[in-house]
C-alpha cells in the first residue's frame, strides 16, 4: 500500500488554527486574570490598588474628645464604641479602657512606677505591654486590666506592638518589624522597613489594617503603610493638618500638644482612628488616593515623614 503523504498547505492550515486556539486560550485566561485582581483592589476598602507607593490624605468623619493629659502608646479598638490605650511617663503610665463618644476613662490600671507603658496589644483574652528601654513586656486581663504576668521579647527596646493572629509585631526604635510568637513573644523572624532602599527608623505605634502593618514615625506627622511580607512602604498617609489645627486652637489645661501617635482600626465597621500625646482630640478619618509618589516628590516625602540618620534618641 502507497504511504499517506501530508500536503504541505495542509501542514501550515493545521499549524495556523493550533496557534488560532492557544492565542484564544490565552486571550481569555488573560482577561480573567486581570478581571480577579481589578476585582482584588476594587474591595479593598483603603484605596490600594497598586504596587507602587501611593500618597494617601484624610476626611475628617468625627471628632471625639481626648484625655489631653495621655501621653499616647499604644491604642486599638476593642469592641463597639469602646478603645483600649497605654499611656506613657515613669511614674505615671496607665493601661485604660476609654469610651469613645466620651473620652472618658472607664478603667485604670496603673503601671509600676519604675516603667514607661509603651505599645499595646490584644491577644487572646489578655493586653500585652511593652516598655521603654527594657526587653520587659507585661500581660494585663483584657476584662478587670489586672496586672497578670511579664514576659520578655529579647529586644533591647520596646516601642510599637499589633498583631493579626498569627505572630505579634513589634519595634524597637530602629527600622525593623520584629515577628514574635503571640504566646510565648519569643522572636520569630524579622523584616526590615524601608521606602526606595532607605530604612524607615523610629516606627512607633502599630496597627495590622487589612493584610498591611500601619506605622506612625516618632516625630513625624506621617503613617506609613508597610508590606508584612517584605517591609515596603506602600505608601504614607499624610496626616499633618490634624496637629496643625490644635496648635492654632490653642486652649487653656493642656500640657501641650504633642505628636500624632496611635492609630485604631474598627474591622468590622472599617472606621479608623487617629490621634496623638497630649492631644484633646481624636478622631474617625477617612483616606482619599492623592496618586502616586512620583520620582520628583520623594525627596519631600522623605523630608516630612523620616528622621534623618543622624538623630538620635
Amino acid at each position: 500500500m502507497k504511504a499517506f503523504k501530508l500536503k504541505p498547505y495542509f501542514l501550515f492550515i493545521l499549524l495556523g488554527l493550533l496557534a488560532l486556539v492557544f492565542i484564544l486560550h490565552n486571550g481569555r485566561t488573560s482577561k480573567v486574570i486581570s478581571e480577579r485582581s481589578r476585582g482584588v483592589r476594587k474591595r479593598s476598602a483603603l484605596g490600594k490598588d497598586s504596587d507602587l507607593p501611593r500618597l494617601y490624605k484624610y476626611r475628617v468623619l468625627n471628632v471625639y474628645n481626648h484625655d489631653p493629659f495621655a501621653f499616647t502608646q499604644g491604642l486599638l479598638h476593642e469592641k463597639d464604641d469602646m478603645l483600649l490605650e497605654s499611656t506613657g511617663h515613669y511614674g505615671r503610665s496607665t493601661v485604660r479602657r476609654v469610651d469613645l463618644k466620651t473620652g472618658k476613662p472607664i478603667d485604670v490600671q496603673n503601671v509600676p512606677k519604675e516603667h514607661f507603658a509603651e505599645g499595646l496589644h490584644l491577644h487572646d483574652g489578655a493586653l500585652q505591654l511593652l516598655t521603654w528601654r527594657t526587653p520587659l513586656g507585661m500581660r494585663f486581663d483584657s476584662d478587670t486590666l489586672a496586672h497578670v504576668g511579664n514576659f520578655s521579647t529579647g529586644l533591647k527596646d520596646g516601642w510599637g506592638l499589633t498583631g493579626n493572629g498569627t505572630h505579634v509585631v513589634a519595634t524597637d526604635s530602629g527600622s525593623t518589624l520584629f515577628y514574635l510568637n503571640p504566646t510565648t513573644l519569643f522572636r520569630e523572624g524579622e523584616v526590615p522597613v524601608t521606602f526606595h532602599g532607605r530604612p524607615v527608623r523610629w516606627l512607633n505605634e502599630l496597627e495590622f489594617i487589612e493584610g498591611e502593618v500601619w506605622a506612625n514615625v516618632f516625630m513625624r506627622d506621617c503613617i506609613a503603610r508597610i508590606d508584612p511580607d517584605n517591609g515596603n512602604v506602600l505608601g504614607w498617609v499624610l496626616l499633618q493638618g490634624l496637629r496643625q489645627n490644635l496648635l492654632q486652637q490653642g486652649g487653656q489645661n493642656r500640657p501641650g500638644v504633642d505628636v500624632l501617635n496611635g492609630i485604631a482600626w474598627d474591622p468590622a465597621r472599617k472606621r479608623i482612628f487617629v490621634t496623638g500625646k497630649y492631644w484633646p482630640e481624636l478622631y474617625e478619618v477617612e483616606l482619599y488616593d492623592a496618586g502616586t509618589i512620583a520620582a520628583e516628590d520623594t525627596p519631600e516625602i522623605i523630608r516630612v515623614c523620616m528622621v534623618p540618620e543622624k538623630w538620635n534618641i
